[in-house]
């Protein structure tokens, strides 16, 4: 029993403290008179699915983010977005676009895409090689003022994520993280199964 204590406990610590405890986006939805923000808090890596060659145009996609709103409106970012590509930094690429939902009809021109998606849009992205990964890596970014601009975009977000074209999927989806409260309950659970097996052998 004291072995399962002490090893619950040190779990618990180690996941608590290397399990980031922020979401991977948290935008504020820009509005007529304010300014917004989309801050990525920690990597969010994808695996390319296909070969892409350079400077073109792709969408990270916040798969299911909103519900549709009736209009498709999108807001500039204040600078090019920072990505990694096979774990070395750089390209910055850009310009950059958030948009809050796809229109209505988006669903016949893409498959992969549904009208509650948000995306940012990306302009002369690298190239990059089918398995490649592409990383988005931690920054903070303005989003200028406009109209309409679903509000329920103002949110944390931590559902899945994908990058794709006007057609297709171009890579794996990445989801957030655990909490870390459910990691730290996996990893109680962990102790305790190690633990019931210990005094089971000693028996």
């Amino acid at each position: 029993m004291k072995f399962f204590s002490a090893a619950a406990v040190i779990v618990a610590a180690w996941l608590l403290s290397a399990v980031p405890s922020h979401a991977d986006i948290i935008v504020v939805a820009p509005t007529s008179t304010s300014t917004g923000s989309l801050t990525i808090t920690q990597p969010i890596t994808f695996t390319m699915a296909v070969t892409l060659g350079t400077g073109g145009t792709v969408r990270f996609v916040l798969d299911n983010w909103v519900t549709f709103d009736g209009s498709y409106t999108g807001s500039g970012f204040d600078r090019t977005i920072e990505l990694a590509t096979n774990g070395v930094s750089g390209p910055s690429v850009g310009p950059t676009f958030m948009y809050d939902n796809f229109p209505s009809n988006v669903p016949s021109t893409n498959p992969v895409l549904t009208p509650g998606d948000g995306y940012f849009l990306v302009e002369g992205f690298p190239a990059v090689n089918a398995g490649d990964t592409v990383t988005l890596t931690p920054a903070t970014y303005t989003l200028g003022m406009t109209d309409s601009f679903n509000p329920q975009a103002t949110q944390t977000f931590t559902g899945n994520m994908f990058i794709a074209s006007d057609h297709a999927k171009l890579s794996n989806d990445v989801s957030a993280v655990p909490e870390p409260t459910s990691a730290a309950l996996l990893g109680l659970g962990l102790c305790a199964v190690l633990g019931a097996r210990r005094k089971q052998y000693s028996r």
